[in-house]
């Protein structure tokens, strides 16, 4: 049997962790694999419920701790300090495997034991969820899709998972030694160079309540994300400004040698203004180079290091 560790962000949610600890209740007796849960209380203004964890209730969890957040950090954020909690519990062991989801139900609980056999199927591999559908509106879903392609143009990297996935204990303890954790777990992934499987899953109903994330989360998640990639993405710019002006450049000239059609003077600004633009994105590729160095030379927040200043108290409410 295996053991699980549950891992989800709560947001004043708190009836739909209920309805997904009564599924994860179910799928523990089943006797699979055990399972824990640990729920991180993203600093929720509506206070969680004295019968929400009744007695006797979810007998088949190994246990149910809450991480309290000492303010909302935000969900990426929240994911981050609740892996750098649970993974440096010396308690669990090295071969537990760890699933991070959502608690709303669009992480369809039930798609657990099939992510654990492509986990158990390819060890040392992150088994990432691929939701083939979203359930926000027409709007959200086309600039969902622009920010993927922008994603796969900034970074040369394609992205089509989102939280939901199984990691090894000791691949998420070294994730939460990469900065990057902070802004994006998705991104971090990729960025990591870990290998990972992608299986797709349907997109569950969920269980009560509207989507959290609008039109400005989604901005915010996919900056965040390609942040990750800020040196990457830097590159890539100046390499693309450098070809727009070597060609604009060429083409001017051949056109300005080879033909009568452009006056010559416009040839000259055309030639000029692509040096000015070129000399200028390379004093901006030196200039981010050596910031980017001096940030390097310096400390960082890791969330292994730094995760627990963040949390308030962490609650045993069952087990």
């Amino acid at each position: 049997m295996k053991d699980v560790l549950v891992l989800t962000p709560v947001y004043n949610d708190w009836e739909s962790l209920r309805i997904l600890l009564g599924h994860l209740d179910v799928l523990a007796r089943s006797g699979h694999f055990g399972i824990s849960v640990v729920a991180i209380d993203d600093g929720s203004t509506d206070k969680m419920p004295e019968n929400l964890f009744p007695s006797g209730a979810y007998a088949s969890l190994t246990f149910v701790d809450v991480l309290e957040m000492q303010c909302n950090v935000g969900h990426q954020n929240a994911i981050a300090i609740g892996l750098a909690e649970v993974t440096r519990r010396e308690e669990l062991s090295e071969n537990l495997a760890v699933v991070v989801m959502d608690c709303d139900g669009e992480d369809d609980p039930e798609d657990i034991p099939r992510l654990l056999q492509a986990f158990s199927a390819h060890p040392g591999h992150i088994v990432l969820a691929h939701r083939k559908e979203r359930s926000e509106g027409l709007i959200f879903v086309i600039f969902y899709h622009i920010y993927k392609l922008l994603f796969r143009l900034a970074t040369g990297q394609g992205i089509s998972f989102g939280n939901f996935c199984v990691l090894p204990l000791t691949i998420a303890r070294r994730l939460t030694f990469m900065s990057q954790l902070w802004n994006s777990l998705p991104a971090c992934v990729v960025r990591s160079r870990i290998p990972n499987v992608l299986l797709p899953t349907q997109r569950g109903q969920r269980f009560c309540g509207s989507s959290h994330m609008n039109f400005i989360g989604l901005v915010l998640h996919g900056y965040n994300a390609i942040a990750v990639f800020s040196d990457i993405v830097f590159i890539r710019i100046f390499l693309f400004v450098l070809g727009i002006s070597t060609l604009t450049s060429i083409l001017v000239i051949l056109i300005r040698f080879l033909t009568d059609w452009v006056p010559h003077l416009w040839a000259t600004i055309m030639v000029g203004f692509m040096t000015v633009v070129l000399a200028m994105t390379l004093i901006s590729l030196i200039s981010f180079s050596l910031l980017t160095l001096q940030i390097r030379s310096q400390l960082r927040i890791v969330p292994g290091l730094h995760g627990r200043m963040f949390l308030r108290r962490v609650l045993r409410v069952i087990g």
